[in-house]
């Protein structure tokens, strides 16, 4: 049996090491603690309790809840456009397994008209989509669009061309993501072009001289000019060009007040109507993007950007046969070349909001080398933002002729309309009127107007 001095040395000793032990460091955040009493027993005669940490290893996080996506787009017709978004689609997939993408494409004539409104009056929209500036406003009214501001980067938005970010806005707040925009000119087919006899002094300036050189191009072999003559939305795209340089508009940017019925707009028409009708140099019948010129049934086509890439897959033999130059204005007009171009869009119907809009920002808002890519190959386009445009690859395509004649119109472009429907098929039946149904200009553009108003009182 101990003796009391000694037991008193053993339970000193005790206590020290459990002071030391308290005054160790303490434990990391990471680290799950629990506290459990020891009993130490000397001899029977005293107990000392003392306290020890016991480390525990974190339970692991849950697995994400598996998401599906749905992408939809038109079909071009362009491969390269299928190959480009199957890429970036697995790779997005891969970067993130626990979300699935479905892309899906439609055909292009019935995707904007038809397709789009369908799916989200039945509900089953997309949850991100291709669309032009037109649906972002028939579908921002409609209450559907998601709005992008908080996933959308500062450098983005300040690297937008301000042109492209206005038509992006409504209500100070971003519904659409831009990444092409495709100034406009009129493209010829250089052989054709030598062939009749004409050189560079030839290149028309004004309307007069446009008109003129369209009769000098049309033969039994090919027309002069096409400007899509189909009864669509397309023909609007086109005719808004000349429109807007000749001083007019169809209603102002708010759409509360009409501006069809004006001297530019019978200018305009009349201008088209004479062509088709009196100089008869116009394709009368509807032909596909590119196809004009790729054919050879005209010698002159009302172009974009894009046509280079329809060009380069289905009519590269005219690839070393082709230029362009700067839109025709009417006496006392101003160049306004209009953009065209589809944006992404993010449904407010979709069931997975977030996961939507991040997508479709990681595809054309964050890292640059997407969008290039797309810009330079996919479908050739000029780039609203500038770290796509100050890349070195955008600008070795961009820097060379005839591309770069695009880049120049690109500064002078204003977005393509974003018109709700009822505007644009007053327009389309003013322009059909005056090529098919021996209408006036003056009348169509009163009659259009009428319809526009009585629109604009509903809205």
């Amino acid at each position: 049996m101990f003796s009391r001095k000694g037991l008193w040395k053993i339970v000193g000793l005790v206590v020290l090491l459990a002071l030391v032990a308290g005054c160790g460091p303490t434990p990391t955040p990471e680290v799950v603690e629990k506290v459990v009493k020891e009993t130490v027993v000397v001899e029977k005669e005293v107990e000392i309790t003392k306290e020890v940490v016991v480390t525990a290893t974190p339970e692991p996080e849950a697995a994400p809840e598996p998401v599906t996506l749905t992408l939809w787009k038109y079909a071009s017709g362009m491969p390269t456009q299928k190959e480009w978004v199957d890429k970036w689609v697995k790779v997005y997939e891969e970067e993130n397994p626990h979300i699935t993408i479905n892309y899906e494409e439609f055909p292009f004539a019935g995707y904007q008209a038809e397709v789009l409104p369908a799916a989200f009056a039945s509900g089953d929209a997309p949850d991100v989509f291709w669309e032009t500036p037109a649906g972002t406003r028939f579908f921002y009214e409609s209450g559907v669009l998601l709005p992008l501001d908080d996933y959308l980067s500062e450098e983005y938005k300040n690297g937008l061309t301000s042109a492209a970010l206005e038509s992006a806005m409504y209500d100070g707040h971003i519904y659409s993501i831009p990444f092409e925009w495709d100034a406009t000119s009129i493209c010829y087919r250089t052989d054709i072009w030598e062939e009749m006899g004409l050189t560079e002094e030839d290149i028309p300036e004004t309307w007069d001289e446009l008109r003129e050189v369209a009769k000098k191009l049309t033969t039994p072999e090919h027309y002069g000019l096409y400007l899509a003559p189909q009864a669509t939305p397309h023909s609007v795209w086109m005719f808004t060009a000349f429109l807007w340089s000749a001083g007019g508009d169809a209603v102002n940017k708010d759409i509360s007040e009409v501006l069809f019925d004006s001297p530019a707009t019978v200018k305009t028409l009349q201008l088209w109507g004479d062509m088709m009708n009196e100089d008869q140099s116009l394709v009368p019948a509807p032909l596909g993007i590119g196809e004009a010129l790729g054919t050879g049934k005209a010698a002159m086509e009302f172009c974009a950007v894009a046509h280079i890439g329809v060009w380069k897959g289905s009519y590269p033999d005219m690839m070393e046969k082709w230029d362009l130059f700067p839109l025709p204005i009417p006496e006392g007009g101003t160049r306004v070349p209009v953009a065209g171009g589809f944006r992404l869009h993010v449904s407010a119907q979709s069931e997975h909001p977030e996961e939507a809009a991040r997508f479709a920002v990681w595809l054309m808002a964050e890292d640059p080398e997407r969008p290039l890519e797309w810009d330079t190959w996919a479908r050739v386009s000029l780039s609203p933002w500038d770290a796509v445009a100050e890349t070195q690859a955008y600008q070795d395509y961009f820097g060379q002729p005839p591309q770069s004649k695009f880049a120049e119109q690109a500064e002078l472009a204003r977005s393509a309309n974003d018109w709700p429907p009822e505007i644009l098929d007053a327009m389309v039946e003013a322009i059909q009127g005056v090529f098919f149904g021996g209408v006036s200009p003056e009348d169509a553009a009163k009659t259009a107007a009428e319809k526009m108003e009585a629109y604009i009182e509903t809205r």
